[in-house]
């Protein structure tokens, strides 16, 4: 599989887009232990697809190559984020100081992507918001209860490990009033107690994996509930599983343009 793999990398033209390929089919053939190469290939692999042009993604995207690889790559990110995270909340707590979380690289665009969704869903004026799968490192959640101190946030994340170090890390971080629940969302039923539940971007850490949890919270969430999904957008969905659209197709539907960083974005469904 390797060797045919490289013989498709090697037959494209583009040389940014031979390298995205050959980094992906490395990286799915990387030890799954091994952090510290895959930080390394995914440091690339990002500076590249921040630069990439559309007709480059999609050159990707259209790739037989990448086809073979896209589910294992999407599935393996999802895995080494959360490693990252993992360590990260380690660090924080073993310092007992949140300006260690400064140093996570992807800090300064991911607070920006932040600032962007609070700003988006201001306008609703909530006062119970649900984070689906929030992990060890809940920025999302924190970043709202800090900039809505009148608001109930709630975290669920499937890992006792994770909600852990999250009550450990909101702590740290002056936000003691963060609500941590150690359940999988995708086996609640009944969302009646918020008025907007948020699914994280790989909740479903898969495209295959993804719609069935898709289709769970719209089943599930009241419809009088706005229910937002994050999805990879441009050159993400090369690293990210996306919610397919024509999904939710006769529902109303805003796809926040323009976020501050090109990987992924929020999708409002106001039902």
């Amino acid at each position: 599989m390797t060797s045919t793999l490289a013989g498709s990398v090697v037959s494209d033209n583009n040389t940014r887009v031979s390298r995205i390929l050959s980094l992906c089919v490395s990286l799915v053939n990387v030890d799954g232990d091994n952090l510290s190469v895959q930080e390394e290939l995914f440091a690339e692999l990002d500076g590249l697809l921040d630069v990439a042009d559309n007709a480059e993604i999609e050159a990707v995207l259209s790739s037989p190559t990448f086809m073979s690889v896209k589910n294992t790559l999407h599935s393996l990110r999802a895995s080494y984020e959360y490693a990252r995270e993992v360590d990260l909340a380690d660090d924080i707590i073993a310092e007992n100081n949140a300006a260690v979380g400064e140093t996570f690289r992807s800090h300064d665009w991911y607070d920006k992507a932040l600032d962007f969704e609070t700003n988006a869903l201001a306008p609703y004026a909530l006062k119970s918001i649900l984070f689906v799968g929030s992990g060890p490192f809940p920025t999302s959640p924190m970043a709202f209860l800090r900039n809505n101190p009148g608001a109930t946030v709630t975290c669920m994340d499937r890992s006792a490990d994770a909600c852990k170090q999250a009550e450990q890390v909101s702590e740290i971080y002056g936000l003691p009033d963060l609500k941590i629940r150690n359940t999988d969302g995708a086996s609640i039923t009944d969302f009646k107690e918020f008025d907007c539940v948020i699914v994280g971007l790989v909740v479903g850490s898969n495209d295959e994996k993804k719609q069935p949890i898709v289709d769970h919270f719209l089943k599930h969430v009241p419809d009088d509930t706005l229910l937002c999904f994050r999805s990879a957008t441009g050159s993400g969905r090369i690293i990210y599983p996306s919610v397919d659209l024509d999904v939710l197709g006769g529902l109303d539907v805003e796809v926040l343009e323009g976020p501050p960083h090109k990987s992924f974005t929020l999708i409002l469904v106001k039902r």
